[in-house]
This record gives structure tokens, sequence and C-alpha cells, in this order.
């Protein structure tokens, strides 16, 4: 809000757990929001990011952060990366 007066629209990109090459997936959702003639605010993509994007909103913040970390010693990097994540919840 505080550039939109100056042509600048700021794009969010929200990516999620992926399971093919995280660069490229990443990339492409880049490309489409640099290219698009109207963008979205936020463009949210890959495997349980709906999920964690709304206990995001209802947990307070010590409670999700502590969630993320319990996944990530429970599960391990990897799996962090969302291929279980969905199955916990």
């Amino acid at each position: 809000m505080e550039v939109k007066r100056y042509g600048i629209d700021v794009v969010i990109v929200e990516p999620g757990g992926v399971y093919s090459d995280w660069g490229r997936t990443a990339a492409k959702h880049v490309c489409k929001a640099v290219t698009s003639r109207h963008t979205k605010t936020r463009y949210a993509f890959g495997i349980g990011n709906a999920s964690m994007r709304f206990l995001h909103t209802i947990l307070p913040a010590r409670w999700f952060d502590g969630l993320i970390l319990f996944l990530f010693n429970h599960f391990g990097k990897q799996s962090l990366l969302m291929n279980h994540i969905t199955e916990c919840l």
C-alpha cells in the first residue's frame, strides 16, 4: 500500500511443498506474476499450502511456530516440504 502511489504492485509468491524441482515451480509462478496484466496480491501454490494458510490465520503465532517446529523435528527437512503435512493435520 505504501508504494502503490508510485505505480509499484507488491506481490507475494507463497510456496508450499513441491514434489518436483522447487526452483522451477517457483520460477513459473514468479514469471506469471511479473507478466500478468492484472496481478493477484498472492500467488500461493504447492502441497498443503491451503491447510497451512488456514492454520496460520486461526492459531496464535507461537502455536503456529510450534507446529512448524514440531513437524520439522518429527518428519525432517524433506517431509516439511509438505509431503506429510496434510496427513498430520
